[in-house]
């Protein structure tokens, strides 16, 4: 389906996956996952415009290469990170590495909706910028 969003969820942690997988059950999306950093990218090389939920730590690295990457890359990727402590400072710093939001376990439904729902309308808001172009 066209209007499907693809979402990627890094994440090693089954508690985050199965909230996040429950959580998105059922809304028009296509779900896909990795465990790693390596994975993630290859990913996100053929999924350009994919919403990303992504573990702050990983097991080669963390959710700073992938911001990393994709700010070098120019690619329209919106980037959740899922912490578990929630320190003023970690979260500015994600914000300011690209993150669209930081999230906080353990993982509530409303948050995720909500997060999802701001990625989405960014995502649709650079789209409409790079077509005006």
């Amino acid at each position: 389906m066209e209007n499907e969003v693809e979402i990627l969820i890094v994440s090693t942690r089954i508690d985050n996956r199965r909230t996040l997988l429950h959580t998105l059950e059922g809304l028009p999306v296509n779900i896909f996952s990795a465990s790693t950093v390596r994975q993630a990218l290859e990913f996100l090389s053929s999924h350009p415009q994919a919403v990303v939920f992504c573990e702050e730590r990983l097991p080669d690295g963390s959710y700073r290469e992938l911001l990393a990457e994709a700010r070098t890359a120019r690619r329209l990727n919106r980037f959740i990170v899922v912490r578990s402590a929630r320190e003023w400072e970690e979260c500015l710093e994600a914000l300011k590495l690209g993150a669209a939001e930081v999230l906080r376990c353990p993982l509530r439904a409303p948050d995720i909706e909500i997060a999802l729902f701001h990625a989405m309308r960014e995502a649709r808001e650079i789209l409409a910028l790079h077509a005006e172009a």
